[in-house]
């Protein structure tokens, strides 16, 4: 199985220190770090300070970043047509989300609710 892309609620948990969250990611650390921009920009959004980016860009250094090409944007906008009135699934989670299919990866998250109905997507949800 490839590494999976690590979604912004573990990353979250593992910024606020969350003993499980930092246990997964040195768990799949050997494998690689993955996550997505749509990622980075959630957590962005969340910083207060310049202290708090600083932190943020620290934490993220060892992970790759994953763009969205326009094949996944194409297919975001179907997920979300698809997926958004019957399920609440977002855009940031179908760009996620395309992203995720068309690499073969898992996407890693204690949210799955939004990415549970995505047929193919495979859910890692390790705590």
């Amino acid at each position: 199985m490839n590494p999976p892309i690590i979604d912004t609620s573990i990353l979250v948990d593992h910024l606020r220190r969350r003993p499980e969250a930092q246990s997964y990611i040195l768990q799949v650390a050997p494998q690689g770090l993955f996550t997505h921009a749509t990622v980075l920009a959630e957590l962005i959004v969340g910083v207060r300070d310049k202290a708090e980016l600083h932190a943020l860009d620290a934490t993220l250094r060892p992970f790759q970043i994953l763009h969205v090409n326009d094949a996944d944007s194409a297919s975001a906008l179907e997920l979300l047509r698809t997926y958004r009135l019957s399920h609440g699934t977002g855009y940031l989670d179908s760009l996620i989300a395309a992203t995720a299919l068309r690499l073969e990866r898992p996407v890693a998250t204690t949210n799955d609710k939004h990415f549970r109905p995505i047929p193919g997507l495979q859910l890692i949800r390790p705590y």
